[in-house]
């Protein structure tokens, strides 16, 4: 019963650092994406 405590409450840290991650990616990207559509803008300007 314990090792399955252990696994458990490390499953739930694996789930939410892979959300945490996938939010910062997200995040990331959009400022990445952001950035380039201002350079494109700038460059078309």
């Amino acid at each position: 019963p314990s090792n399955l405590n252990v696994s458990g409450s490390s499953m739930t840290l694996k789930s939410i650092m892979s959300r945490r991650f996938a939010l910062l990616a997200i995040i990331v990207s959009g400022t990445i994406f952001v950035f380039w559509l201002l350079i494109l803008a700038e460059e078309a300007l």
